[in-house]
């Protein structure tokens, strides 16, 4: 099975730049319109949490979208794209650098013994978004607007949005087991915050 890889480019502030990554199905060919759709559902999920971003963030989501087995993790190709508009921010002031927002995707499948579920670190924040404890309610209702437009926009039903599991090595260096990749039926904002150790991944 073939994943599209969206990744999009964080750049703006001290830190950065930063890389958001997004898979998609694709169960039939891979090609420019789909390849297209899943891109702008990745800027639409930026321009919905932009005024929980810090000022002078950008997002831009790259022309370059990468097709991916979901069982080895290999690279079969890519698909150029015009790139969507960038996404800026309309935050002010900027949080602490390793302070993000969580987006939690919930799946149906069970991977070794385990719910798959994905997580996406949102960040970086406005001073606003990271002054208390826990989120305030502005950035939760950003980060459930951000999964709705990942989930259901334009329209989702031929190429959803998928957590994947990667394909692992054992001990003795084989591939141990093969990378399973399933739908995202559900979103929800994490109850606290989430810390990134590494911009780049």
């Amino acid at each position: 099975m073939s994943m599209y890889r969206v990744r999009a480019t964080i750049t703006g502030v001290a830190g950065l730049p930063g890389l958001y990554t997004a898979y998609f199905d694709e169960p039939a060919s891979p090609n420019s319109t789909n390849a297209t759709t899943v891109a702008a559902r990745v800027r639409g999920g930026w321009d919905v949490i932009k005024s929980s971003l810090a000022a002078g963030v950008t997002v831009q989501v790259q022309s370059g979208v990468d097709i991916i087995d979901e069982v080895t993790g290999g690279l079969e190709g890519s698909v150029t794209i015009t790139p969507p508009a960038v996404v800026t921010s309309t935050g002010a002031n900027v949080g602490p650098p390793q302070v993000a927002g969580g987006l939690i995707l919930q799946t149906a499948t069970v991977v070794r013994g385990r719910r798959l579920r994905g997580r996406s670190f949102v960040s970086p924040l406005s001073q606003a978004s990271v002054a208390g404890n826990i989120p305030p309610s502005g950035l939760n209702a950003n980060l459930d607007a951000m999964g709705v437009a990942l989930l259901t926009i334009s329209p989702p039903a031929a190429n959803p949005l998928v957590v994947w599991s990667r394909p692992t090595k054992n001990p003795a260096g084989g591939v141990f087991p093969d990378g399973v990749s399933s739908p995202a039926l559900s979103s929800q904002h994490a109850l606290k915050y989430f810390t990134l150790r590494s911009r780049l991944n």
